[in-house]
Order: C-alpha cells, then sequence, then structure tokens
C-alpha cells in the first residue's frame, strides 16, 4: 500500500511527507519490539523470541548487542542517554557502550517500559495485571563501568491494577503516564505527581479497530513535540491529538501481514517495528523521547 499526501483531503498532509515511503532497516527477525534511539542516531531493538537486543550504528552496521536478555520486549534509554532500560521476565539496566548491565527486578513478567526524564521507571506486566512504579533516587554512573549508586532514599516500587496493559510512554511535557490496553480501544491517561506517582486514570485516546479483527492490538508508543501520541496497532500506525482522537491511521508497509509492534521518533526519522523487520521513514513531526527534558507542546485545537 502507497500513501499519496499531495493528493488527499485528510491530515495526511500535516503529518507525511510527498515521496518519502517505508525503508528496510533490518529484517530477518523472529519478532522484532521495542526501539530506542541515543543521540548520534544509534538504533536498539529487540527480537523478543531469542532473546536479543540489537543495535545499527548511524552507518547502517547492525551488530548483537546482548543475547539472553531476559526476553527483553520494550526498551527506554535512562536520562543520561547512555543507559537502556529493558522490560521482560527481568527489568535490566546496561550499559550501552559496554553491554554490561544491572537487574533491578526479577520475575517482573514486563511487556514495556519508560523512565522519565527526572529518573522515574514505569512498566506494564500483563502477566501480573498491573502497572508499576520504580521511584530509586538512584543515580547512574558510568565512571567505573556500570554501577548502581547514590541512593538519595529507600527505593519506594508501587503497584497499581490494569488488566491488559500492554504499551506504555509518557505525554510530550511528561505531566501525563499514557498506557495502552492491548484490546482496546482506549489508551488510558494518568495525571503524574508528586514522586511520579501516577492517578487520576481515565480512557482517554480511543483508536480505530481494524476490519479484520476485533482488537486493536494497542502496542508501543511514542510522542511528538507538538503534543500528538503515535500508537503501533493492529490496523497501522495511529496518530492521536491532544484531545484523544485519531488524526491519521498510516498503513504498514506492503507485504506486512502483522500488527505495528512499537514505534520511536528520533528527530523527524519515524521507525517502527514489525513482526520480522524494522522500518524507517520521514514524517513531519519531531520526537520528544522521555529521557530527554520535557517540551510544552502548543494549546491543542478542538
Amino acid at each position: 500500500v502507497s500513501t499519496h499526501p499531495e493528493n488527499c483531503q485528510s491530515r495526511a498532509s500535516d503529518f507525511l511527507i510527498p515521496g518519502e515511503d517505508w525503508q528496510i532497516v533490518s529484517m530477518g527477525h523472529n519478532w522484532s519490539e521495542g526501539l530506542a534511539v541515543t543521540a548520534d542516531g544509534t538504533l536498539f531493538f529487540t527480537d523478543v523470541p531469542d532473546s536479543e537486543i540489537f543495535k545499527i550504528t548511524p552507518d547502517g552496521k547492525e551488530t548483537l548487542f546482548a543475547k539472553d536478555s531476559a526476553k527483553a520486549n520494550g526498551i527506554a534509554l535512562g536520562p543520561d542517554g547512555k543507559t537502556l532500560y529493558t522490560a521482560g521476565s527481568e527489568v535490566r539496566v546496561y550499559d550501552t557502550k559496554t553491554g554490561n548491565f544491572e537487574t533491578i527486578v526479577k520475575n517482573a513478567g514486563a511487556n514495556d517500559i519508560v523512565v522519565s526524564h527526572s529518573g522515574n521507571i514505569y512498566y506494564t506486566s500483563p502477566k501480573n495485571n498491573h502497572i508499576k512504579l520504580i521511584n530509586t533516587g538512584i543515580d547512574v554512573s558510568l565512571e567505573d563501568g556500570l554501577r548502581v549508586k547514590g541512593l538519595k532514599n529507600k527505593p519506594v516500587s508501587q503497584t497499581y491494577p490494569f488488566q491488559g496493559s500492554n504499551g506504555i510512554g509518557l505525554s510530550t511535557d511528561q505531566t501525563q503516564l499514557i498506557v495502552c490496553h492491548f484490546d482496546g480501544p482506549f489508551a488510558h491517561s494518568f495525571s503524574i505527581g508528586s514522586g511520579g506517582v501516577p492517578s487520576n486514570q481515565q480512557p482517554y485516546f480511543y483508536a480505530q479497530r481494524p476490519t479484520t479483527d476485533g482488537r486493536c492490538a494497542l502496542d508501543g508508543q511514542c510522542v511528538a513535540t507538538d503534543g500528538h501520541l503515535l500508537i503501533g496497532t493492529e490496523a497501522g500506525l495511529q496518530i492521536f491529538d491532544q484531545p484523544g482522537r485519531v488524526q491519521l491511521v498510516l498503513p504498514r508497509p506492503a507485504f506486512e501481514d502483522g500488527r505495528i509492534n512499537y514505534c520511536y521518533l528520533h528527530g523527524n526519522t519515524l521507525y517502527i517495528a514489525t513482526r520480522h523487520r524494522i522500518y524507517k521513514r520521514k514524517i513531519k513531526l519531531t520526537g520528544a523521547p522521555a529521557w530527554q527534558p520535557p517540551v510544552t507542546p502548543p494549546k491543542p485545537r478542538l
């Protein structure tokens, strides 16, 4: 399926660049998932059943970054941009330079993860029907290899019930936690209070269902500097405005027969993960990853 935004009467021209299409970045994986990109453009992604994490440097060289990753699924960079947090049977933090890691949570049953610029860790656990906040006050130092030090306070771990949770992320200004209900049709919004504590849960972003499947399969997500939310789904990549409305459903690449598992905006380069491949394309939105300082978006148009 090809898109032609220049001929479209929808909002497509607000997001898509004429002549830009999906380009394959990597292929041949068993089930590709979590995506994260460092400031210099180095891409990390997971292959869940093979328990592997891959790394692609800006020159296009692909290497195996970590094997036996505890079946890491979602991943997220830490506030320093040099540490990589992973969600799987364990929650881990890796040094992106050496590959050394520390285990933060054992037997986590985690699916996806996000780390705020202030250092709060949130992850979903569909297996355990909850989401979890870890507020450790930890300073992650790379001076002597990876080591976790500088505990300001006793680590605080809080659990919040949520059945069917999957993708997780933060709003552009990092005042809201956004949790996808996998079957849909809603991604839920939480206010973030003192200490990173989420509250005031409400179903907020309403997704389009596919014609071939009753479930939305709301999965990995990312946000743009102007406040738009992007979520990988069964129907394609869905782009939401700040009031929670779908503005565009971008079809998955041609010949893909499964959902979009994950998405990540690095600058104006959009990366997605499908079952066996990683793709990228240029779009008009600019990424606002959670590991970087919060961005105040413009007021939404109602």
